[in-house]
């Protein structure tokens, strides 16, 4: 028989998109005390004529989440839903895309049972006294089974079926040297390159971008052509 471990909390993964769906940038939500997805079930009861009593039946589900985040001015997660609190956000400016990660449902090794969907963030209201947030994360459309691969603990998502996220290693030139410190823009999300002037961005399978690098005064830009396994790596010359 196998060992039984028991599912803790920081088994679960919660993240939110920062980015685009095209170019998604993962946040792990981590300050929040509270993680239960409530599953919402929609019912219907039923009157069969040959039964004696109505049957239940479960049509549909809507879940939700609710995270009472504490605040901590700086922390990732805050700087967040508090801009959500404080731009007021309503229709597309409320919706993200919300992924969890199950890290003991893991198949093949490193590899694990993920599920992905549109959300709305709703903050219900935020608490000065006791330096929490409340928000909530409620569940929209159709959720994506799949698997993530998470690297430097950035989550890369693999759809059941349709398409996949890719990781995607941007270069960033200028003459015969890497660039480092210089902003990389695809999609209206931006990165700093590292000191080896490289920077990684999760893209789409199938998609094609504008990449652009900025650096004082000099840029450059490509067109990436459609993200595949063979077509990830990509070098941005400025001048």
């Amino acid at each position: 028989m196998a060992d039984k471990k028991m599912v803790k909390k920081y088994n679960i993964g919660v993240f939110v998109n920062k980015g685009t769906p095209e170019v998604p940038d993962w946040l792990r939500v981590c300050k929040s005390t509270a993680l239960t997805v409530n599953m919402n079930p929609v019912t219907v009861d039923r009157d069969y004529i040959c039964d004696e009593h109505p049957t239940t039946e479960v049509t549909d589900y809507k879940p939700s989440m609710s995270h009472p985040l504490t605040m901590y001015k700086g922390n990732p997660d805050y700087e967040y839903f508090f801009g959500k609190y404080y731009n007021r956000a309503t229709d597309a400016d409320a919706e993200t895309e919300l992924l969890l990660v199950h890290y003991l449902e893991e198949d093949p090794v490193d590899t694990f049972k993920a599920e992905k969907c549109n959300a709305a963030v709703v903050v219900r209201d935020m608490n000065g006294v006791d330096s929490v947030i409340n928000v909530d994360l409620m569940f929209n459309g159709t959720s994506t089974q799949g698997t993530v691969v998470v690297t430097g603990g950035v989550p890369v998502f693999t759809a059941a079926t349709g398409a996949s996220e890719l990781t995607a290693t941007i270069t960033v030139r200028d003459g015969g040297s890497n660039v480092n410190a210089a902003t990389v823009s695809i999609n209206g999300v931006e990165k700093i390159s590292a000191s080896n002037g490289t920077v990684t961005f999760s893209l789409v399978e199938g998609v094609s971008y504008n990449i652009g690098a900025v650096k004082g005064a000099k840029s450059g830009a490509i067109v990436s052509g459609a993200i595949s396994s063979t077509n990830n790596t990509f070098q941005v010359d400025i001048a």
